[in-house]
């Protein structure tokens, strides 16, 4: 199974801002480490600047980890309640962190130092504080902070103007070695703490003694206690310093915390259902995004093409309420009124709810399977919806053309990898010019990259099926093949296609089928003298799943006699990706073989975002009663700039062109009692110039 594009993005989510960082880290070093930045503010720490970098960088850290864990929750991976858990404590500590960080940041005027007493190997010293309360002249029970160290510090002693603080008595009569037996020792490591303000607080130069105490005792630890001990000394810290943070920034402490906990709680809810996708690439939440499907009318009507669609239909209509009771009303004249005389009434035969997958809105897609339709009919019908609040509402009046079922001329689009813009729109109405008897898109029609919360790029593919594609509301039936980007990647489970096997089915009945049962590869026949077949390249069904029932459809009765032609996504034979490919490889190994067999004339491929055709294969091989492919899907998507190359003589023609295949299959003349077909291709790109033009005569 290939990695889906889904994780990449979480990458994006994580990486993004993780890169930030590492490059102010790097700024930082290069730039605001210097010791003359060190000093700039007096202060021994780094420059203001630096400090600004630091707590953005660490912010940075904290955005790409909340964002990551979002996106997780956003694509189904793990609960929302989940993230939240996680999120608030994070976010909690993070801040309680930045405080105390900025409070020590505060004391920068008094000056403590760690000196060495040969005479007491277990001590260290600090400078004598005074406050208003005493002068500090040497006398420890008049001195107001030397009371105040003798309460936190255990007794210290005056010795040349500094308290000696028994290290051995505060760590709990664990004896603490000095770091040498020499004062040149501590030369090398002379620690000095600036503090640029005086703080004015009660108590806080009895903060800025404790806080000598923990750098001093940190000083020794990191050469003397173990790991345990190291971790449980800076926990210990951690909370003397919320406690003093409380004591001096309550306020600050207590709006912070709840700022951090509100964040915690609505970013994961607000982010939720964000939706990150390709081709073009874009973002957006639920807050962001309006809905296409409001309540109480038929939102997008549009047609799937079944086996025979010269006497059958497959209607499919999306609502935003919950059909109580759905139909439509068909004939086959035009009529205003949905109470036609000569109307016939036909029950949706399925319907499901997309809750599992959309979560913004409630969405259901209900399916009418029609038989028994006359062909090269044009038929027309209303969607009558009641819905569970037992309001009714109608659709507008469509119409749809069965196919000819005599030897009659024929005529499709194809194309494949539809980005909306305008070159897409262009091609869209050619197609409604043209008037087709059905679409057959090869796969990447959404780039929603299997991702439940980028619905709305299905809902913009299916207006544009329903508005543009269409002409005089007369909708054209489709035929699909599923492309990597329906799942987000190839060699995937059906789990990993939130919409595709939802939205369409191809064959009457199959709407009654779990989505699970509904098969990705499907055969429609054309009128009596052609067929063609929609294949899986690899997305969820493997070329060689396929090959049986390929080889069994080809040979039935119904279908041994006709023209037999292909779709799918990823080519066999592609105009840019080298032929010894993963999917390409397999495709020649398992499919190959029988497109020789059953004398396949044409094979429709996309994916590669090219114009190609090929010369006719046969093995592989250049040789005239071969297959011609073409493609490669790029109906708007932006064309590669790839070099396109010809190792093997096996293309005819390549180009960087956005196009659309133009197709008709004619009847000339009947030779012993057999169809003499002829297909006619052209290339058209969006300004409606052909690219490509020739004429297939199968054998």
């Amino acid at each position: 199974m290939d990695i889906p594009y889904k994780v990449s993005y979480f990458l994006i989510f994580l990486l993004l801002p993780f890169m930030g960082a590492i490059l102010l880290v790097l700024i930082k070093f290069l730039f605001l480490d210097e010791d003359s930045d060190k000093t700039a503010n007096n202060s021994g720490k780094n420059s203001n600047c630096s400090n600004t970098l630091a707590l953005i960088i660490s912010c940075l850290y904290i955005v790409g980890f909340t964002f990551t864990l979002i996106s997780f929750s956003s694509w189904s991976f793990i609960s929302v309640y989940v993230v939240m858990v996680l999120n608030v404590p994070m976010m909690t500590c993070f801040t309680l962190y930045q405080l105390v960080k900025q409070l020590k940041l505060q004391r920068k005027r008094q000056k403590v130092k760690v000196v060495n007493i040969n005479t007491l190997n277990s001590t260290a010293a600090s400078p004598i504080i005074n406050n208003s309360n005493g002068d500090g002249d040497g006398d420890n029970s008049g001195a107001g902070n030397g009371q105040v160290l003798s309460d936190l510090l255990g007794s210290p002693k005056l010795r040349n103007g500094f308290y000696e603080i028994n290290l051995q008595e505060l760590n709990g009569g664990n004896r603490i070695e000095p770091i040498g037996d020499d004062e040149s020792d501590l030369e090398d490591q002379d620690y000095r703490f600036y503090y640029e303000n005086t703080l004015q607080q009660e108590g806080e130069q009895e903060g800025a003694a404790q806080e000598f105490y923990f750098n001093s005792l940190d000083l020794h630890s990191k050469h003397h206690l173990s790991y345990r001990q190291r971790m449980a000394f800076k926990a210990s810290r951690f909370k003397w310093d919320v406690i003093k943070v409380w004591q001096y920034k309550k306020m600050v402490l207590v709006a912070s915390v709840l700022v951090s906990v509100f964040l915690g709680i609505m970013l994961p809810l607000a982010f939720e259902n964000v939706c990150i996708c390709s081709h073009p690439m874009s973002l957006s939440t639920a807050l962001t995004r309006s809905t296409y499907c409001p309540s109480g009318q038929v939102c997008f009507v549009y047609l799937s093409l079944p086996k025979d669609p010269s006497h059958s239909m497959i209607i499919q209509f999306h609502t935003r309420d919950k059909p109580l009771l759905a139909y439509i009303t068909y004939q086959q004249e035009s009529s205003n009124s949905s109470s036609n005389s000569n109307s016939n009434r036909k029950e949706i035969t399925n319907y499901l709810s997309m809750g599992n997958v959309i979560r913004d809105e409630p969405r259901y897609v209900s399916f009418v399977d029609l038989v028994d339709l006359k062909p090269d009919t044009e038929y027309w019908f209303n969607v009558h919806v009641e819905s569970s609040n037992h309001k009714v509402y109608n659709s507008r009046q469509y119409s749809f053309k069965t196919l000819p079922f005599n030897n009659d001329d024929v005529r499709f689009i194809v194309g494949g990898d539809i980005q909306m813009n305008s070159d897409a729109v262009n091609l869209g109405k050619l197609v409604s010019d043209y008037q087709p008897h059905f679409v057959v898109i090869g796969g990447d029609i959404a780039y929603e990259d299997g991702i439940g919360s980028c619905y709305q790029r299905w809902d913009e593919r299916l207006l544009f099926f329903q508005n543009t594609l269409a002409k005089d509301n007369r909708l054209t039936p489709l035929v699909l093949s599923i492309g990597n980007h329906e799942a987000g990647a190839f060699f995937q489970s059906y789990k990993q296609v939130p919409f595709y096997f939802h939205y369409f089915v191809f064959k009457i009945g199959d709407s009654m089928l779990s989505v699970d049962k509904r098969e990705s590869f499907h055969v429609h026949k054309i009128s009596t003298h052609s067929s063609i077949v929609s294949l899986d390249s690899c997305v969820t069904k493997l070329w060689s799943e396929q090959v049986e029932w390929l080889d069994n459809t080809w040979s039935s009765v119904e279908l041994k006699d006709t023209m037999k032609m292909t779709v799918y996504h990823t080519p066999i034979f592609p105009a840019y990706s080298p032929l010894d490919s993963k999917i390409a490889k397999l495709g020649i190994e398992y499919m190959v073989p029988l497109f020789d067999k059953f004398n396949v004339p044409l094979s429709f491929e996309n994916h590669e975002h090219l114009f190609k055709r090929t010369k006719p294969l046969r093995h592989g091989q250049v040789s005239p009663q071969g297959t011609v492919y073409v493609g490669d899907g790029a109906w708007g998507i932006s064309s590669n700039q790839r070099p396109t190359n010809n190792p093997h003589g096996i293309f005819e023609k390549t180009a960087y062109s956005n196009h659309i295949w133009f197709v008709n299959i004619s009847i000339q003349s009947e030779i012993n009692s057999k169809a003499n077909k002829t297909i006619s291709l052209r290339a058209i790109a969006p300004d409606g110039q052909a690219i490509d033009e020739f004429d297939l005569v199968p054998s």
